[in-house]
């Protein structure tokens, strides 16, 4: 697991432990001051990553320390939604270390914990490892490309300003809005999957699972507010659905929209437009006077179109690029297009 030679002889490397939260949130919240001018995280945030079930800090992330030592380097690896076919790790360098090798280091790291997966997946699948950089670290890109990364995806950032009360939804015949009911999570996060299924990259895994890890994160949201999560209903059929948060860490001025999506007998009827104006309006009643939502650049169902629309853009301080580097080649289970009759668009 260890690759000692990449590190200056002064530097020691370790597994996390939960003491060390202060110092990464520090190191990432420094990194991204530098970035993108704002703090990215709060403790709190990477307290409910390391504490969700399956996951475990000594083992799944890495530590590099300087001679001080002060924490340099840091790497997060995720593994634990199954089928493992696309496995995920993402990390961050002190701006005084990048004349170093402790990014190299940490990549091969995560490779390396990636690789020790292969024997228990089935073998003709395609699998891949997968990180991301901030479009604008330049550093980032370079030392991904370095170690047999390729850019596959774009993610932006989108925002709207609402300076005055924004305009209320026109809703197509037949359909009603309202807040997810207590005891309709299952329901909702139904929805959500059906239509996220023409997202690019997107794998069909177990639901149990999936529903626990999406309620696992609600209820240690902090800002979780079950009234921002809404229902669009065709008589008793869900149409689609726009679950929204109140603000986000890097900016708590601005509401988000966390996932938004129309299912497939319901697109191309401006139920999307819909949604996405009465989560405005919603936000706006909140007090927020800004509001964002992240999409892949590249959407497979022309979200970005939708999004533009309402009047939305692109930050271009909140692009993020993301990388993959196969660790064997198959049959790919992930989404790389929608059937024809999906073209309509997910959020139109």
């Amino acid at each position: 697991m260890e690759s000692p030679n990449l590190l200056p002889a002064e530097y020691t490397s370790r597994q996390a432990v939960f003491g060390d939260i202060p110092a990464v949130v520090e190191l990432l919240n420094a990194y991204s001051r530098q970035l993108m001018g704002s703090n990215k995280l709060e403790a709190a945030d990477l307290e409910t990553e390391w504490k969700m079930e399956g996951y475990r800090p000594e083992t799944h992330i890495r530590l590099v320390f300087d001679a001080q030592p002060r924490l340099v380097g840091y790497m997060e690896f995720w593994d634990n939604r199954y089928p493992q076919v696309t496995m995920f790790s993402w990390g961050r360098v002190d701006p005084a270390c990048r004349r170093t090798d402790t990014m190299r280091y940490l990549l091969d790291w995560a490779e390396q914990r990636a690789r020790q997966n292969l024997a228990h997946i089935s073998p003709e699948l395609r699998v891949a490892l997968h990180s991301n950089t901030p479009a604008q670290d330049e550093y980032l890109r370079q030392q991904l490309e370095a170690a047999g990364f390729s850019m596959v995806r774009r993610y932006w950032r989108m925002v709207i300003d609402l300076p005055e009360q924004p305009a209320r939804p026109v809703l197509p015949e037949g359909i009603t809005l309202r807040s997810v009911q207590p005891g309709e999570e299952r329901r909702a996060f139904w929805a959500l999957n059906e239509a996220f299924k023409d997202h690019w990259g997107h794998i069909e895994r177990p639901f149990e699972e999936e529903f626990a890890r999406w309620e696992y994160f609600a209820r240690n949201d902090p800002l979780y507010d079950p009234s921002l999560r809404f229902l669009a209903l065709d008589g008793d059929e869900i149409a689609g659905f726009s679950y929204c948060r109140r603000s986000i860490s890097d900016d708590p001025g601005m509401g988000w929209v966390g996932q938004l999506g129309v299912l497939r007998p319901w697109r191309k009827r401006g139920l999307g437009l819909a949604l996405l104006q009465h989560s405005f309006c919603a936000l706006y009643e909140r007090g927020q006077r800004r509001v964002g939502l992240g999409v892949d650049s590249s959407s497979l169902t022309g979200a970005t179109r939708l999004y533009e629309k309402a009047g939305m853009h692109s930050d271009p301080l909140q692009m993020n690029d993301l990388y993959e580097k196969e660790l064997r080649p198959g049959i790919d289970l992930a989404t790389q297009a929608v059937e024809s009759q999906a073209q309509a668009g997910q959020a139109d």
